[in-house]
C-alpha cells in the first residue's frame, strides 16, 4: 500500500492507491464513497493515468503520532480513544463493512482539533486482522501512558490484556470500561469519608452562592430597597424643611445651609458604610480563595510578577532559547523584522504550532495551526514535516504537502501561514 499526500487550496488528503482488484467495485467500497459513515474519514476517488487513487480528507485533523509526540495520555483522553474505536466499529458492522480493512495504525487515525472527534482511514486492500491491528495499536500507547495517572494506567493496561486474551471485541470493551467507572464511583461511595466530604462540598457551595449572588447585586448597582429608603429620605427631608419654615422665623438662607450640612454628614456616613461594606466582601473573597486553594489578591500578585517579567523579557529583539545556548545547534530566526527571535533546535523533534502543551516552538498567531509543522533532525540532516495544517507551509516559496520530509538546507526560507523564518544550521 503506497501512501501520498496532496494539498489542493485549503484541503489536505491522504492519499492511497487503487485497491486490490476484487475490493474495487464491491458493495462495501460503495458504500464508502456514496455515504458519510460516522467516524471515518470522507472518501472520493480519482483517475490519474487509468488508476485509481483514494483521496480521504484530512483537513483539520492531526495523527496520534503527533498529538502525542511531546504528551502523555491522560485517563480521560484514553477512555475517548477507546470510546471512538468502539463507535467506528459498530458503525462498521451496521453498514455491513469489514473491520479488518480500518487502519488502525497511530499514523492513519487522526483527531479533528476544533470537533475533537476521531476520524479512522477504511480501505479494502489485503488481509489485515483487526485484532491483532489493535492489539499492536494498545502496545503502541502503553509507554505513552502518564503513569503518575493511576485510573489511566489501570485503564490502559487493561484494554491491552482483553485485546490480548480476547482480541478487539465492542461489547467487552464497552463493558470494562464502564464497569471500572462504576466500580470506582461505589467504591467512593462507600468510603466512609464521603458523607463528610459532601457536606464540605455542600457547605462550599453555600458560600460561594452567597458571595457571587452578593457580587451580582452589587454589580447590578443601586438595589431596589435602597432606592425605596433614598426617595424616603429626600421626601422628609423636604417635609421637615416645610415644617420649620412654617413654624419658625428662620430664614431660608439658614435653612438651606442646615440642608446642606445635614446631607454632608448623611454622605460621610454612606462612604464609611461602602468603604466598610467593600472591606467586608475583599476579605470574604480572600477566604474563599483560600478555600479553593487558590492564592488570594496579594499573594497572586507576588505570581504575576515574574510572568510580567517574563513577558517583557520576550519583546521583540529579544533571543528566546528553547534549550539553552549552543552556536553548533541549528535553528530558526524569525524573519518578519530585523530584530527577529531564534528558536534553537536541540531537541531531534521539533514541533511547531499554537497549542502550547503540545509543542516545542509556541507561536501564537491566528493564522497558524494548533500542530502546524515539526522539523525532525536525522543523519542526512533536518527534515521538514507541515502536520497537516490547515493554512499550510512553504519552503522557499513552494507549498509543501502534509507529512512528506523535505531537506533543510542552510538559509532556506519557511513560511508557517503568514509567519516568515530562516533556518540556520551553521
Amino acid at each position: 500500500m503506497e501512501v501520498s499526500y496532496k494539498r489542493s487550496m485549503s484541503c489536505s488528503y491522504l492519499v492511497l492507491q487503487e485497491p486490490d482488484e476484487e475490493f474495487q467495485n464491491t458493495y462495501q467500497t460503495h458504500i464508502l464513497l456514496e455515504n458519510q459513515i460516522v467516524g471515518l474519514c470522507s472518501c472520493k476517488i480519482q483517475k490519474i493515468d487509468g488508476k485509481e487513487f483514494f483521496y480521504y480528507e484530512i483537513t483539520g485533523g492531526q495523527t496520534l503520532c503527533n498529538l502525542f509526540e511531546n504528551k502523555k495520555f491522560m485517563r480521560k483522553e484514553l477512555e475517548e480513544w477507546f470510546l471512538a474505536v468502539v463507535r467506528v466499529m459498530e458503525n462498521l458492522d451496521e453498514y455491513l463493512m469489514n473491520r479488518d480493512f480500518l487502519l488502525l495504525h497511530p499514523s492513519y487515525i487522526y483527531r479533528n482539533l476544533d470537533s475533537g472527534a476521531y476520524l479512522f482511514i477504511w480501505f479494502p486492500q489485503g488481509s489485515r486482522m483487526a485484532d491483532l491491528e489493535f492489539q499492536n495499536l494498545t502496545e503502541y500507547i502503553l509507554p505513552r501512558i502518564d503513569h503518575q495517572d493511576e485510573a489511566a494506567v489501570t485503564l490502559g493496561y487493561g484494554v491491552y490484556k482483553e485485546s490480548v486474551e480476547s482480541g478487539l471485541r465492542t461489547e467487552t470493551l464497552k463493558t470494562y470500561i464502564y464497569t471500572e467507572v462504576q466500580e470506582k464511583k461505589d467504591e467512593w461511595r462507600e468510603n466512609p469519608v464521603y458523607e463528610e466530604e459532601t457536606e464540605k462540598e455542600k457547605e462550599r457551595q453555600k458560600i460561594l452562592d452567597d458571595f457571587y449572588n452578593t457580587e451580582e447585586e452589587e454589580e447590578q448597582g443601586i438595589s431596589l430597597r435602597e432606592k425605596v429608603l433614598a426617595c424616603t429620605g429626600m421626601i422628609l427631608l423636604i417635609v421637615l424643611f416645610l415644617a420649620i419654615r412654617n413654624f419658625t422665623n428662620i430664614s431660608v438662607g439658614y435653612l438651606c445651609l442646615g440642608a446642606v450640612a445635614l446631607l454632608a454628614v448623611i454622605g460621610g456616613g454612606a462612604a464609611v458604610w461602602y468603604l466598610l461594606r467593600k472591606g467586608v466582601r475583599v476579605e470574604k473573597k480572600k477566604s474563599i480563595s483560600s478555600w479553593e486553594g487558590e492564592p488570594a489578591e496579594d499573594e497572586a500578585e507576588k505570581i504575576e510578577m515574574p510572568l510580567q517579567e517574563k513577558e517583557e523579557q520576550e519583546e521583540v529583539g529579544k533571543t528566546v532559547v528553547l534549550h539553552g545556548e549552543n552556536a553548533a545547534v541549528p535553528y530558526l530566526q524569525q524573519d518578519d523584522n530585523e530584530f527577529g527571535r531564534q528558536y534553537f533546535l536541540q531537541k531531534e523533534v521539533n514541533v511547531i504550532g499554537k497549542k502550547k502543551d503540545c509543542v516545542d516552538i509556541w507561536l501564537n498567531v491566528a493564522t497558524i495551526s494548533r500542530i502546524h509543522a515539526k522539523i525532525v533532525r536525522k543523519t542526512e540532516g533536518d527534515f521538514l514535516i507541515d502536520l497537516n495544517s490547515r493554512n499550510g507551509t512553504l519552503l522557499n516559496g513552494r507549498y509543501i504537502n502534509p507529512e512528506e520530509e523535505y531537506l533543510l538546507e542552510d538559509k532556506s526560507i519557511i513560511v508557517f501561514a503568514e509567519s516568515r523564518f530562516c533556518y540556520y544550521c551553521s
